[in-house]
């Protein structure tokens, strides 16, 4: 999706609110949700099989783990979006990330 929407040029620039992250981000938490949902269905048919190898704590670190940094990750943007990074780090990852955007 980010690719067609990059490769359409429906994008006016770079930053958060202008372009299609807000959009790529609800489809992205639902999609993680839903993969989630899916997950847990799958356990509850097959808890009585898999109980010797007790899936449930892995189960919940790895998604965990996996759900939190990618919330983070928009959190992270949504912050660099306001200009809440003003550093020097923070201008020379704007120019990368401008000058990686552009390469579409």
């Amino acid at each position: 999706m980010c690719v067609c929407v990059g490769r359409c040029s429906l994008q006016a620039s770079c930053s958060l609110l202008c372009n299609s992250y807000p959009y790529l981000a609800v489809v992205l938490n639902f999609s993680q949700t839903w993969a989630l949902y899916c997950l847990v269905q799958f356990y509850t048919v097959t808890k009585d099989k898999l109980e010797p190898i007790k899936p449930l704590a892995k189960f919940l670190v790895f998604k965990s783990i996996v759900f939190l940094t990618w919330w983070q990750g928009v959190a992270v943007a949504f912050l660099f979006s306001i200009g809440a990074f003003k550093g020097s780090l923070a201008q020379e990852f704007e120019n990368t990330h401008t000058r990686l955007y552009h390469l579409y």
